[in-house]
């Protein structure tokens, strides 16, 4: 049974890399992504492994759990002095937003997931300890660490009873999670679901709420949003919305007057940003773009923001925030719009995010599926004392589930010197 399951593994695999070379002829993402592996290992090679006591290895999958990543690199690099850091990405959209900032001592792809590349890996960077966030199970490289006695964290990790796991065919995967010096998970039905295949696990908040806790701490101000809000009180906040996310908008705004509509948008290609502007231009709306704000510009009721990095910076200038992804794969970090205290509305797609479902529960977040009722929730939230109710406790929320990467760092560090 062991032997055909690494068989079918290993066929998968393989054929996973052999689309992704195809796909990359005709796909960006896809050709980031063959390309950033064709050169990893010789980055691997040339990369010189100091003696430093402790070398830490944190693997996201991509942007989204770098942002859980964070909290415990700063942990880590604020509590070990003699430290190096390396980072690994498997998906290009967190790799490339991340390769240039000064997060880690080493920033690469994951090779793909053979025995051989695994080896190589662990061999040459000798991890002391290793966390791995929330998910992006790969039997060799999680194997090869096992087999090395490297201590191995799984953390902000979130189980469904649907999952491979917790199905008769799914040995290898469970295999995978006994390979876990220790798993930390967001919430108790995990804990359970773990339990019914005897794997233990400990209950840690997802660390992105010290993330946002951070940054909502930190000073912002910014003279063109300022310059483009002035004297308007009722503004909403967009972001990294998908073109469902913003024709909805678009069709919903057309009917408003007193109002202001900022958005950052998941991508600013010239496309999209054209696609936003055609959006509301149907709509009679005026557009202006942050890289070209004039003052005349402030007339205007839409402005897209059309760089990187100032999202989550920018919710604090909400009355309302709306969250994009909710019409795809699923909506975007609603925690940085909810640490300021905002409502938050999304689309329908929000089942997979533990925290949009309990932000549900308690009236702080709202679904809709179409134009009409974003304009409902619009004026449901259209009175003080609710708003009002709606940050309080939001705050409460944000304060009850920081703490997590203080917990998870407190056990890992008994591996560190």
């Amino acid at each position: 049974m062991h032997w055909i399951s690494i068989t079918v593994y290993n066929f998968a695999i393989s054929l996973y890399g052999l689309i992704a070379r195809v796909a990359s002829l005709f796909s960006l993402k896809a050709r980031l992504w063959a390309v950033g592996r064709a050169k990893t290992e010789k980055r691997i090679r040339n990369f010189h492994v100091t003696a430093s006591k402790n070398r830490v290895w944190f693997h996201c999958s991509s942007l989204g759990e770098f942002e859980q990543a964070q909290p415990l690199i700063e942990k880590v690099k604020n509590e070990l002095e003699d430290c190096v850091i390396y980072l690994s990405f498997f998906s290009p959209s967190g790799y490339e937003q991340v390769k240039k900032k000064e997060v880690a001592d080493f920033i690469f792809y994951l090779p793909i997931d053979t025995q051989k590349n695994a080896a190589f890996l662990v061999e040459h960077l000798q991890p002391t300890l290793v966390f791995w966030t929330k998910y992006d199970f790969f039997y060799h490289h999680l194997n090869a660490l096992k087999e090395q006695k490297t201590p191995l964290v799984l953390y902000s990790a979130r189980f469904l009873s649907n999952q491979i796991f917790f199905k008769p065919w799914g040995y290898l995967h469970r295999e995978m999670l006994q390979t876990f010096t220790r798993i930390f998970v967001q919430d108790e039905n995990s804990k359970t679901l773990l339990n019914e295949i005897t794997i233990s696990s400990d209950i840690a908040a997802d660390t992105r709420f010290d993330r946002v806790v951070k940054l909502a701490n930190t000073e912002f101000k910014d003279e063109i949003v300022e310059q483009f809000i002035q004297q308007e009180k009722y503004i909403w906040i967009a972001g990294s919305t998908w073109e469902k996310d913003e024709e909805i908008l678009a069709e919903a705004f057309s009917t408003k007057e007193n109002f202001k509509l900022i958005i950052a948008p998941h991508q600013i290609d010239k496309p999209h940003l054209d696609s936003i502007e055609n959006h509301f231009k149907n709509h009679y709306l005026e557009v202006a773009f942050y890289t070209e704000f004039k003052a005349e510009d402030v007339s205007k009721k839409i402005l897209v923001i059309d760089n990187i990095g100032m999202l989550s910076k920018l919710y604090r200038y909400a009355k309302i925030c709306y969250v994009g992804g909710g019409f795809g794969a699923g909506i975007h970090n609603v925690l940085e719009a909810v640490v300021y205290g905002k409502p938050v509305v999304f689309g329908t797609h929000y089942h997979k995010s533990l925290e949009s479902v309990i932000l549900l529960k308690n009236s702080i977040a709202f679904s809709i599926s179409n134009s009409k009722e974003l304009l409902q929730t619009e004026s449901d939230l259209n009175n003080e004392n609710k708003l009002q109710s709606i940050e309080n406790t939001a705050l409460k929320y944000i304060k009850n589930n920081s703490g997590g990467t203080n917990k998870i760092f407190n056990y890992a560090k008994r591996f560190c010197k």
